[in-house]
C-alpha cells in the first residue's frame, strides 16, 4: 500500500508541475517575400535625375532565435533615365531623345530583428548589405556601361500580418526604397 501511495503521489506531483507549463506556440522558421517598393531614397535623396518603374525584391529568411531572422535578398530596380541639354535661346534645359533604360540589381545578405512574435502579428527592423550591378545606357555612345557597387537596405519599421500567407510593409532606406509593401509564405 505504501508504495502505490508513492507512486500516486509521484504521478499526481508531476502532473501538477507539468500543468503549470506554458507551451509556447511553434512559430514558423522559414520566410519567402515578395516586395514592391518606391524609389524616394534614389530620386529625392540622393539626387538621381532617374525615374523608377519601382523596386522589386525578392526575400528568404531564417529564424534562428524567436527574435533573429537570417537570410538574403535579391533586388532588381530599373529606370528610366533621359538626356538633358541646356539650351541657351530659352536659357532652360531641354529633354533630347529618347529615354534611356537602365537596370540596378543587387543580391544582399540580410538580417532582421523581430520585436513582437505574435503567431499572426511581427514587427521588425532589419539590415541588409551586399553587392549590386548597374547597368547604364550611354546616350552618346548609344551603348550600355556596367559597373559595381555596394547597395544597402536599413529598415526601420518592418511588419506583417497573417500565419502562413501574410502581407506586410517596410518604412526604411535603401534599394527597397523609403517604403514598400510585400506578401509571402511562412513555413
Amino acid at each position: 500500500m505504501k508504495k502505490f501511495s508513492f507512486v500516486l503521489g509521484l504521478i499526481l506531483c508531476a502532473t501538477i508541475s507539468y500543468a503549470q507549463e506554458t507551451l509556447k506556440p511553434q512559430l514558423p522558421k522559414n520566410e519567402i517575400t515578395l516586395s514592391v517598393g518606391d524609389n524616394m531614397f534614389d530620386t529625392q535623396i540622393v539626387g538621381n535625375s532617374d525615374r523608377g518603374i519601382g523596386s522589386y525584391s525578392l526575400s528568404y529568411y531564417n529564424r534562428l532565435a524567436n527574435w533573429f531572422w537570417y537570410g538574403a535578398s535579391f533586388n532588381v530596380y530599373p529606370t528610366i533615365n533621359y538626356y538633358y541639354d541646356f539650351d541657351e535661346n530659352r536659357g532652360q534645359y531641354v529633354r533630347e531623345g529618347d529615354p534611356m533604360y537602365d537596370l540596378r540589381f543587387s543580391l544582399a545578405p540580410s538580417v532582421r530583428f523581430s520585436y513582437l512574435n505574435k503567431p499572426n502579428v511581427t514587427l521588425y527592423s532589419g539590415l541588409s548589405v551586399g553587392w549590386g550591378l548597374v547597368r547604364e545606357q550611354s546616350y552618346l555612345q548609344q551603348t550600355h556601361e556596367y559597373r559595381l557597387g555596394i547597395f544597402f537596405q536599413a529598415t526601420a519599421f518592418g511588419f506583417s500580418v497573417g500565419k502562413k500567407f501574410f502581407f506586410g510593409g517596410e518604412i526604411g532606406i535603401g534599394y527597397k526604397g523609403l517604403y514598400s509593401l510585400n506578401v509571402g509564405y511562412r513555413f
